[in-house]
């Protein structure tokens, strides 16, 4: 929730003669503290960041981001810190008549109410960007993927530079296969913002196994991590690029490697079956090397920890069980001794390891 809170949040473009500033940075006088709000907040320390953010809303009430910050972590806390949050907004009144509306709104029980009370701060402020945002993030909230999109794209049309916005209507895309425009989208915010590592993240999940653009995969793979050098996700996705590069055995070293870290990787494990199935025994000469390391692999990822995906689910109750029998087929019975990591390792090796 708190990944982006400090990105550039820019101004109605309808707003009042002498509004509060609604640009990037905090106005003056608040940024220290909005800043050890935000920390305090992605550190999931939220009472710290209570304080910090009620200094910010009181010092500038007309500055919408600090009011966001502020309803999220009072929510986060629950109990008495959001009862006095809601008791605040019931007696807000800022210079500003619609950051009093889009407070509000925000904070209504239903998405049919939001929706409604946004849809009146557009009808008479229509080139409000934040309200256009407000108003997709509640269409996104009930589901409504299609008109989430397009109200994200009229709130970056009343302004381009509101980059959460951006950001959001990439994730939005995605969700209903947009592919193409959400990896544009998602660049021209990284453009902006390229310490915002989630969304690298993203960005490069959606280059590698939705779009097939490798090489712009593997750029972001290295932004990530020389940040994130012990992350074992990436791991995971360097692997997948280094396979779908074309390289499967530095791909089954990457996979090894996050075995050895973390022994219940249901997906590594499948991974490094498939490859020796399907890519290094692809040839019949190479399969009494390769195939028994495969049926090891298969046969352990079977054993293994349940995965909730879907999809790994399919594969264990089906696909797996198809590509045994295969391999039972051409090698005939498995060895009755219970397959271990040197079964595995031992093909790659051409030894026992």
């Amino acid at each position: 929730m708190f990944a982006a809170v400090s990105l550039a949040l820019a101004a109605c473009q309808s707003a009042a003669p002498g509004a509060g500033p609604q640009g990037a940075a905090p106005p003056p006088g608040v940024a220290d503290a909005y800043q050890r709000a935000v920390l305090a907040a992605r550190g999931n320390q939220f009472a710290g960041a209570l304080e910090a953010v009620r200094q910010v809303v009181d010092r500038a009430p007309d500055w919408l981001p600090g009011h966001w910050l502020y309803q999220d972590v009072a929510r986060q806390l629950g109990g008495a810190a959001e009862q006095a949050m809601r008791d605040f907004y019931a007696g807000f009144r800022p210079s500003t008549p619609w950051v009093e509306s889009l407070c509000r709104a925000r904070l209504l029980p239903t998405a049919y109410e939001r929706d409604r009370a946004l849809r009146a701060v557009l009808a008479q402020h229509p080139g409000c960007a934040f309200a256009h945002q407000s108003l997709a993030r509640n269409l996104h909230a009930e589901g409504r993927f299609l008109a989430a999109a397009d109200a994200y794209e009229q709130a970056l049309r009343a302004d381009p530079k509101r980059f959460d916005a951006r950001r959001e209507r990439a994730e939005v895309l995605v969700e209903i296969g947009r592919w193409d425009e959400a990896a544009a989208e998602f660049q021209t915010y990284l453009d902006a913002v390229p310490e915002d590592d989630p969304a690298r993240r993203a960005l490069t999940t959606l280059l590698l196994y939705r779009l097939g653009r490798l090489e712009q995969a593997k750029r972001n793979l290295d932004v990530l991590e020389a940040r994130l050098p012990d992350d074992l996700d990436l791991w995971m996705d360097r692997a997948a690029a280094l396979w779908l590069g074309g390289e499967p055995l530095r791909a089954l070293a990457k996979y090894r490697a996050v075995l050895e870290r973390r022994p219940d990787t249901p997906r590594a494990l499948w991974n490094v079956g498939l490859l020796y199935f399907e890519e290094l025994g692809k040839q019949p000469a190479a399969r009494a090397r390769y195939w028994p390391a495969a049926r090891a692999a298969f046969t352990l990822f079977l054993q293994g920890p349940v995965p909730q995906d879907g999809f790994d689910q399919f594969e264990r109750a089906v696909a797996v069980p198809v590509r045994l029998q295969r391999i039972q087929q051409v090698l005939g019975p498995a060895p009755a001794e219970p397959p271990g990591w040197r079964d595995v390792w031992g093909a790659l090796e051409g030894k026992d390891s």
